[in-house]
């Protein structure tokens, strides 16, 4: 009687509200666990409420991927022309770059390199000695939004929220030097990639001191980048910008391989609005990695460059081309729809979480991470999320604890968030916990949101333990 009091015990100090032991300030708090071995909620507090996810966003974009798509795919990069090679080794036409929506091209993320030389090579080794036409890079498989209107204007010029094209290269981004010549406001930009070179709307304060504080603004396909903030008159700042046009860097880098592999070019590097490809014929097919390997990347290190482009990847299942941010959030819609998931409880505007528009609920989440369990592609979404206390982005969490999980991180200003899997004396977990509008420290945030999936998991498991106990003295 007195194990089965506990295990009572046990139940009813996990079905405090949530408020009592975590809440703080204006917070929003959501979590909801549940034992995917005996089909058991365990806690659910505000399971139902749709809150701003932030980068968990990234483990629908991946689960739907994977099973979409599946593990082994990879994404194709066309190299075409329409025109001819002679018998003197002229190509008498374009020669266009087809963008499949790779991320991974010269990619520093994943040490992925080559694609100029594989493409200079191919076409080398086909006896082209000249091409008689323009290069153009086509990134025309998607449509438009090439930054979700959903995001915020300070994260456009960054390295984590550069924009998603058809054609992308280096991570989209490069290292731009910008330095204050003289006290007048005189600057010297130096960018790092042909075609990547940008118009500065100077509103920087220049000064006599050393330092060097500078915000900076941009939009896809602009050319103009807004500096603000303060430079010292000789002081050199080294920043990290999104490349704005990665079309005309990958033209213009694709006419200079050729150049140095011998292969003339009499045209110009540009890139393509729109281009049919009736009547052109293929030269060469360039591929990513497979795609296990790209979300991994974006699972373990958030990404959020590779998300949104296999998020926009998915919306190319309804058109190959042209298709829209709307195509791609359909898709992911649809397809949890119809393993019945509650999609009413999701706004999706991006595939990266990057957004704060983005919401989701908890217990959506924890329904997607309980099919992905029983999923064909288990293995390859759970070996995807990187090990509590010992990698990636929750290397933090779960430290020196006696649990085994696998969980993806999200954060943004007032956000933290975590979902995934714990294994704990041999029962699996599925869990989403989502933190909204806090005001405390987040390192005080992480904390409490450990130690409430501790308790909880942990008092569950102790309840079934009284449980037991307590059958087995009745059947005695």
């Amino acid at each position: 009687m007195m194990r089965k009091l506990f295990g009572i015990l046990v139940m009813a100090l996990l079905a405090v509200p949530f408020g009592v032991e975590a809440r703080n300030g204006h917070a929003e708090w959501g979590l909801v666990v549940k034992d995917l071995t005996g089909k058991r909620v365990v806690v659910n507090e505000n399971g139902s409420v749709k809150m701003t996810p932030a980068s968990t966003m990234k483990l629908f974009t991946t689960a739907t991927a994977l099973e979409i798509l599946g593990p082994a795919y990879r994404i194709e990069t066309g190299i075409w022309t329409d025109g001819k090679i002679d018998e003197r080794g002229v190509l008498n036409g374009n020669l266009y770059i087809k963008g499949g929506l790779d991320p991974t091209i010269e990619s520093s993320a994943i040490g992925n390199y080559g694609f100029f030389d594989s493409v200079a090579v191919a076409l080398y080794g086909l006896g082209i000695k000249k091409v008689n036409g323009d290069i153009i890079a086509d990134g025309n498989i998607i449509y438009g939004d090439e930054a979700s209107p959903k995001w915020v204007l300070e994260d456009l010029a960054t390295y984590y929220g550069v924009g998603c094209f058809g054609l992308s290269v280096y991570d989209n981004v490069q290292n731009v030097t910008v330095k204050a010549v003289d006290k007048n406001g005189k600057l010297s930009v130096k960018a790092q990639y042909p075609g990547a070179e940008i118009n500065v709307i100077n509103k920087l304060r220049i000064v006599g001191s050393s330092d060097a504080v500078v915000y900076t603004y941009s939009i896809p396909y602009g050319k103009e980048v807004l500096l603000e903030g303060t430079l010292g008159v000789g002081v050199t700042k080294y920043l990290r910008l999104a490349i704005t046009n990665p079309n005309e860097v990958v033209a213009k880098t694709l006419l200079s391989k050729l150049g140095s592999r011998g292969i003339a070019v009499d045209g110009d590097a540009r890139e393509s609005r729109w281009t049919s490809y009736e009547g052109c014929n293929k030269l060469y097919a360039y591929y990513s990695p497979f795609l296990l390997n790209i979300i991994k990347e974006i699972n373990f290190n958030s990404n959020n460059h590779y998300a949104q482009h296999i998020f926009r990847l998915l919306g190319t299942q309804v058109h190959t081309r042209n298709a829209t941010l709307k195509d791609s959030e359909n898709v992911v819609k649809s397809y949890w729809k119809r393993k019945g998931i509650n999609i009413d409880e999701m706004a999706i505007y991006d595939g990266n979480g990057l957004s704060p528009m983005d919401a989701l609920s908890p217990e959506v989440m924890v329904s997607m991470l309980e099919y992905m369990y029983h999923s064909k592609s288990a293995f390859s979404f759970m070996s995807s999320l990187p090990e509590c206390g010992v990698e990636g982005t929750v290397k933090a969490i779960f430290r020196g604890k006696d649990f085994y999980a696998r969980a993806k991180s999200g954060s943004m200003s007032g956000v933290q968030a975590y979902a995934g899997y714990v294994n704990y004396k041999n029962r699996i977990f599925a869990f989403c916990v989502i933190v909204n509008e806090f005001d405390e420290e987040r390192s005080k945030v992480k904390m409490m949101i450990e130690q409430r999936l501790i308790n909880a998991i942990k008092g569950y498991e102790a309840s079934l333990q009284g449980d037991r106990l307590d059958v087995n003295v009745s059947e005695e």
